[in-house]
């Protein structure tokens, strides 16, 4: 119904014609004798709408899982992998549609089952660690955990071990010890590859990863899995300092427009400007501070037995101070329509705002996410924006 505005001499109204407060039609309409109120506006019928040269953005999925090495297709409902930026695996969770496929790729006592997923081209493969089947009211649902092949290098995967190097090495060549007969390589990517000397790296009770990660951590470095392979890359947090992200080009963009959603909540915080980094007895000291300042804001003195060489302390305090300061994360949204528009972590883009000035950022975490058999390809992506430029 509709009910207009009511004065003291609306109601006098409605009394004097004699209808009643409530004498309301629900679901109907009725001639009525009641004075036009003169105050009334007759509503906007909507006007004429014209199409602005917007974009049409025609989108085509292609979503394969498959059982390896027999390359049997799985039927499977929704698909979501995950990595963040300082873990060494991907992980996959899948829901599967019957008792058939989950057959297939459930692990045994034995050993665990490997599985192919292809987005729009781009191919993963894991290993099966964790499956769950679940019967309610009739009906049963299939979950299946899967892993990037690197786990393998975890317990309960691996075993543990104890190790000391007895001659001095390069800290590369002590990732591949560490890998020696595991059926994993390494591909060292760092700007710095350091010496240790005979007896400078050791560890108690840890798996191959572990160890690696020992090593990566003393420079600031992160253990990053191939899709595919059994190959580790052992790359810089980030390849450029944090300081300079506004002044790179070339990256590839993402455009506010074609986001879903894009939230900024920018989080104040004191700026340090320099660090000191430190071995042992038989380690370096060296302060490390942004250029141009003034060096007097501290950041926590960081100690580690394998920061040996000038070279490895001046990487490790640059990406301490990278990580430090005036941050924002960036939580964003997008769909994912070529291989091309997947995004890995540590890759830098150009984030194109309506409102502002676009800006560079990092991205450290990646969830990508299938829905309903490959009909919806989204990706969520934290991009860390940083503040302090040089």
């Amino acid at each position: 119904f509709f009910w207009a505005r009511t004065k003291k001499q609306d109601i006098q109204k409605r009394l004097t014609y004699g209808y009643g407060l409530n004498n309301f039609l629900v679901g109907g309409g009725t001639q009525s004798n009641y004075p036009i109120d003169p105050d009334a506006v007759s509503p906007d019928d909507g006007g004429t709408y014209t199409p602005n040269d917007s974009k049409v953005i025609t989108i085509l999925n292609t979503v394969t899982v498959v059982s390896l090495p027999a390359r049997t297709p799985l039927l499977f409902g929704n698909v979501r992998l995950s990595k963040h930026i300082d873990s060494f695996s991907w992980d996959c969770s899948l829901t599967i549609l019957n008792k058939d496929s989950y057959d297939l790729i459930k692990p045994s006592a034995t050993e665990t089952k490997n599985i192919e997923v292809t987005i729009n081209g781009t191919v993963w493969e894991f290993f099966i660690g964790k499956t769950r089947k679940v019967k309610q009211f009739g009906s049963t649902t299939y979950v299946a955990t899967g892993y990037s092949y690197s786990a393998k290098l975890q317990a309960p995967y691996a075993a543990t071990n104890n190790y000391s190097n007895t001659s001095s090495a390069l800290a590369s060549q002590l990732v591949d010890d560490i890998l020696l007969g595991t059926g994993f390589t390494a591909s060292w990517s760092m700007p710095v590859n350091w010496p240790v000397s005979a007896n400078g790296f050791s560890y108690q009770n840890k798996s191959p990863i572990d160890a690696i990660a020992q090593i990566a951590s003393a420079a600031g470095a992160v253990i990053e899995p191939d899709l595919v392979t059994k190959t580790l890359t052992i790359k810089p947090w980030s390849a450029n300092s944090a300081w300079q992200w506004q002044g790179l080009i070339g990256l590839p963009v993402i455009e506010e427009a074609l986001c879903f959603d894009l939230t900024e909540q920018y989080t104040p915080q004191d700026q340090a400007n320099a660090v000191y980094v430190s071995g042992d007895v038989n380690g370096v000291l060296l302060k490390g501070k942004l250029p141009g300042s003034a060096g007097d804001k501290l950041l926590p003195t960081v100690t580690d037995s394998l920061i040996t060489d000038t070279a490895v302390a001046s990487e490790r305090a640059r990406i301490e101070l990278s990580k430090s300061g005036h941050k924002e994360n960036v939580p964003i949204t997008t769909f994912v329509d070529s291989a091309e528009s997947l995004l890995m972590t540590g890759d830098m883009v150009t984030i194109s705002m309506s409102d502002e000035a676009s800006w560079n950022g990092l991205i450290n975490s990646v969830s990508i996410a299938v829905e309903n058999s490959g009909v919806s390809v989204n990706q969520q992506l934290n991009v860390i924006r940083h503040y302090e430029q040089t």
